[in-house]
């Protein structure tokens, strides 16, 4: 027996799981699973409908690849999961829900708090996920329409939250941290339409980024806040486009490199609507190698002596209805460019020897219906 009167179970050595479920329609509630031998799975369920509740997993390090596995229309909720190198919740198929509900793992290789490959319309909402030392949350492997929401994703050392040829997922009012070591918050690679909104994304690692979007596409940041003191806010590299940030807030103390947006041999992203400040010297937002970029109806602001908007070598961008100043360094600055356009917008600066707008090597550009000091 358990804890006031909660039955504990602890699987023989002989088992693949303390549950492993067949059948539809089966429910396992106010149960706690401490395995003293070592098995694969907490709860392992290969059928539909199957509903887990009120379960208390500790592995103990005997549990070796998820402390609960579900394929398609099942449900875990008021439930707490605890494993080492394993999975903390691993779903494989579609119209599953977890709810409130915790998963925590401790695993440096490709284990995850909440993993989701090839997964697709799943609601995960009110939960917490953390990983110790790898990748907190991730999907991957093609998984579509899912729905992460009201929950905290923390990453120590990893990784908060991964996205790997994802489409189509949404992230809404998340809190998702990633503290130590060389990771990131948030990490978009090869992902498409999918959309992060009225969530939290902090860190304070120098010369990572709070959300990277690596050869990403088509997805939409808004009403979102991104901070990393230490490093960079938010990277854009490796061909992606399309892209869109608007209503959002980005901020970081970072010097050198650490920018607070790096638009990296990119095309076609929009930036609007944003609130973007560097206090620590840094450029604020720097364009290397990337055309056809929006900035609108923003502020950027910096305190130092890099740029507070940086083009270098890049084309045929739109600074548009924008306020622009830095009180230390430029305003802004294009080097190596053509068929840049700036209107509608105020560029200051109250550096000593520093200008408003710096321009060089450049050609064809307009600016037109603007303030510049």
């Amino acid at each position: 027996d358990g804890v006031s009167g909660r039955p504990s179970l602890a699987p023989p050595s002989t088992s693949t799981a303390a549950f492993k479920i067949f059948n539809s329609s089966v429910n396992i509630f106010n149960i706690d699973v401490k395995p003293t031998a070592s098995v694969a799975y907490g709860v392992s369920a290969s059928s539909s409908y199957v509903t887990v509740s009120s379960v208390n997993i500790d592995s103990s390090g005997k549990i070796w690849k998820a402390g609960v596995a579900l394929s398609s229309y099942s449900a875990v909720s008021y439930s707490s999961i605890t494993v080492q190198n394993a999975h903390g919740i691993h779903i494989t198929g579609s119209v599953n829900t977890v709810s409130m509900s915790t998963a925590a793992n401790n695993s440096v290789a490709t284990y995850y708090a909440l993993s989701l490959p090839g997964a697709s319309s799943n609601t995960i909402t009110q939960s917490y996920f953390s990983n110790l030392t790898g990748d907190s949350v991730s999907l991957s492997n093609g998984s579509r329409n899912n729905s992460i929401s009201l929950s905290t994703i923390a990453g120590d050392y990893s990784t908060a939250l991964t996205l790997n040829n994802v489409t189509s997922n949404t992230i809404t009012q998340t809190l998702i941290t990633s503290q130590n070591g060389n990771g990131l918050t948030v990490s978009l690679i090869n992902s498409n339409f999918n959309t992060i909104s009225y969530s939290t994304m902090t860190m304070n690692i120098e010369d990572a980024s709070a959300i990277l979007l690596d050869n990403s596409s088509s997805n939409t940041i808004t009403h979102c806040m991104l901070s990393n003191p230490a490093g960079l806010a938010a990277t854009l590299q490796n061909n992606s486009k399309n892209n869109t940030i608007s209503h959002s807030t980005f901020t970081n103390l970072g010097a050198g490199t650490n920018y607070t947006i790096l638009l990296h041999t990119v095309s076609s992203n929009t930036i609007t609507q944003s609130y973007i400040s560097n206090m620590g010297g840094g450029n604020v937002v720097r364009l290397f190698l990337s055309n056809y970029t929006t900035l609108s109806y923003s502020t950027v602001t910096n305190n130092g002596t890099g740029s507070s908007l940086y083009l270098d070598s890049s084309g045929s961008n739109t600074i548009t209805q924008s306020y622009i100043s830095n009180s230390a360094g430029s305003g802004a600055s294009i080097l190596s460019g053509s068929n840049n356009t700036i209107s509608y917008s105020t560029i200051t600066s109250k550096g000593a020897n520093y200008y408003g707008l710096s321009i060089t090597q450049v050609s064809l550009s307009s600016i037109t219906n603007s303030y510049i000091q």
